[in-house]
């Protein structure tokens, strides 16, 4: 039985049973290929109401050779540019010109910031996503967010003004 990841409590409030499924994305290159496949369930946590999958792939092979970039979507890169407008309108930047973004996949948002006025920090953990952002001239860290890495990337870089999570 699963244990919820806020207060440990056990799932026994399955809401949604999916069955079995691949990663998503994943797909065959050939008929023949085998593909592992993992529960789809999602669980209500009685005691705190939070809802989660009952079982949790490893990031590491979700993320290892990643297929969807986000630049394949016109509509998501105008919302990109938009978001963009907005921040640097509200914000202000002038002591703090720091920007991380986590998850920053093939550098689809980042791209829309002015180089010369902001200091860019893309943080992608597919290898293959992130070499594609660095390619296109974005700043990234192939990494996964996480304690170490934020550790990691304060002393590489400093602290931010702006941590951009959309993902």
């Amino acid at each position: 039985m699963p244990h919820c990841l806020n207060c440990s409590q056990k799932l026994t409030l399955k809401l949604i049973d999916m069955g079995k499924v691949p990663i998503a994305n994943h797909l065959l290159r050939l008929k023949k290929e085998k593909f592992k496949t993992y529960p789809l369930e999602v669980f209500l946590c009685k005691k705190c109401k939070l809802f989660q999958l009952g079982q949790r792939v490893s990031p590491k092979i979700i993320f290892n050779n990643y297929f969807y970039h986000s630049s394949y979507s016109s509509s998501f890169l105008k919302h990109a540019e938009s978001y963009v407008k907005q921040v640097v309108k509200k914000l202000d930047f002038r002591n703090n010109k720091l920007i991380f973004e986590i998850a920053s996949n093939d550098g689809y948002l980042l791209k829309n910031f002015d180089k010369k006025q902001f200091n860019l920090v893309g943080i992608e953990p597919s290898k293959n996503v992130a070499e594609i952002a660095i390619k296109s001239g974005v700043n990234t860290e192939n990494l996964f967010f996480n304690i170490s890495s934020s550790k990691f990337l304060r002393k590489q870089y400093g602290i931010p003004k702006l941590i951009i999570a959309n993902n």
